[in-house]
């Protein structure tokens, strides 16, 4: 028996024994051996291979996130050296800059690694005029960051139940699926954005188990900076 259960905004692509997982998450459950062969699913930047074993993939943000609640399966980098990692039940393993190759007990814990600052259409780094994450005392010059602009929230495990944003003067905004990105406002969508104007800004951040920021609150990633300059929108 094998069950696909698929949620969360997930593009798949299936093959023969192997399922495409391009973004999203994706729910295996085999119950048996499928003529003995090795099934796989691939992510863009890594491989699981499995035969029976339930288990859960995860693709956003440039991670892979696969956690097993049972049997095994092997987990291969696709790209450098091809490391590869056995996952046993109860455990996880994420796959991606930052994140150690080695698995981890499933705990519920949550974490905001760090918050960066990006551009609010393409959701990548702003590059020239602001590089590295975004830190307490750091100094924004909208002289020189330009556009509309979003704050990107990484957290550990590299998917998770919610994060919610709390800036100090706008409604708490939470954000249940990846990438988990601040835009300002709530309901906001792909594209809109935040426009600082100068003066200091305290953001607050939490990571969540559940979505709806519920279950097991992260400790708060708090940031207070300094907005400087004016650009014409």
């Amino acid at each position: 028996k094998i069950s696909l259960i698929v949620v969360k905004k997930t593009e798949t692509k299936p093959r023969a024994t192997a399922v495409v997982l391009e973004n999203g998450r994706l729910y295996v459950d085999v119950s048996s051996s499928v003529s003995g062969r090795e099934m796989l699913v691939k992510t863009p930047n890594a491989q699981v291979v499995y035969n029976t074993a339930e288990f859960a993939v995860s693709f956003a943000n440039g991670c892979t996130l696969v956690e097993v609640t049972d049997g095994t399966v092997t987990v291969v980098q696709s790209a450098g050296d091809k490391q590869s990692a056995d996952v046993t039940a109860g455990n996880y393993l994420g796959v991606g800059s930052g994140y150690p190759f080695l698995q981890r007990p499933i705990t519920g814990d949550t974490k905001v690694k760090e918050l960066r600052l990006v551009d609010a259409v393409t959701e990548q780094s702003v590059g020239e005029g602001f590089e590295g994450p975004l830190k307490s005392e750091v100094l924004l010059d909208r002289n020189k960051v330009v556009g509309v602009l979003a704050v990107l929230a990484v957290t550990d495990p590299p998917i998770v139940g919610s994060v919610k944003f709390e800036l100090e003067g706008v409604p708490p905004v939470t954000v249940d699926d990846p990438p988990y990105v601040f835009r300002g406002k709530p309901d906001a969508v792909r594209g809109d954005g935040w426009q600082p104007s100068k003066g200091v800004y305290k953001l607050t951040v939490y990571s969540y188990s559940k979505s709806g920021a519920r279950g097991a609150e992260s400790k708060p990633r708090i940031v207070t900076f300094t907005v400087k300059g004016s650009v014409d929108y």
